[in-house]
């Protein structure tokens, strides 16, 4: 079972929802176009009020995934968090003039070692990627070099099948499509 919470801003680092709101409350938001938050994890995660004194939780669950939606900009973003809670993967999506949404920009981060104490900068190759509906992409590769450096290699292609980049704007609660990880 997936559990949600909803709120303003998922913190990765303190795998906590910052200002945490209902799921009534995000709904309407959401549906009015409004910046909306959601973090999904194996048990229920954690959220703290931002103005709150309150201790953090002493060792909070990270999120499976976290999106981000502000449908008045026509935009989404997913980001994929491993078992530790360190940032895999980023997936930006924009609002075509068809209405759907058309995955633009992917960011994924390869780390030398993997482990609760992993940060999500601690990267030793990091890739993006870019896309347009027209079959077009290029793809940015930084890895970290001995003397702490980086190398950077840049490929563009053409004809693209970019046919799994395209969702339709998911109904709210509805995030299965668009969290997929593999496409």
């Amino acid at each position: 079972m997936t559990h949600l919470i909803y709120g303003n801003l998922w913190n990765n680092d303190l795998k906590l929802m910052i200002d945490p709101v209902s799921d009534e409350d995000a709904r309407k938001t959401y549906e009015a176009g409004g910046e909306v938050m959601v973090a999904a994890g194996r048990v229920p995660l954690s959220g703290v009020a931002a103005d709150s004194d309150e201790d953090d939780p002493e060792d909070p669950e990270p999120a499976e995934w976290s999106l981000y939606a502000e449908l008045d900009r026509g935009y989404v973003e997913v980001q994929f968090f491993s078992f530790f809670g360190t940032r895999e993967a980023t997936y930006g999506f924009d609002r075509q003039s068809d209405g759907l949404l058309f995955l633009t920009d992917v960011s994924e981060y390869d780390f030398a070692k993997r482990t609760m104490t992993t940060e999500d900068d601690d990267w030793s190759t990091f890739t993006q990627y870019t896309f347009r509906p027209d079959g077009t992409s290029q793809e940015v590769v930084h890895t970290r070099t001995a003397d702490g450096g980086e190398d950077v290699q840049t490929t563009e292609r053409r004809g693209a099948d970019l046919a799994e980049h395209w969702e339709p704007v998911p109904e709210f609660g509805r995030w299965e499509s668009i969290t997929r990880r593999q496409r």
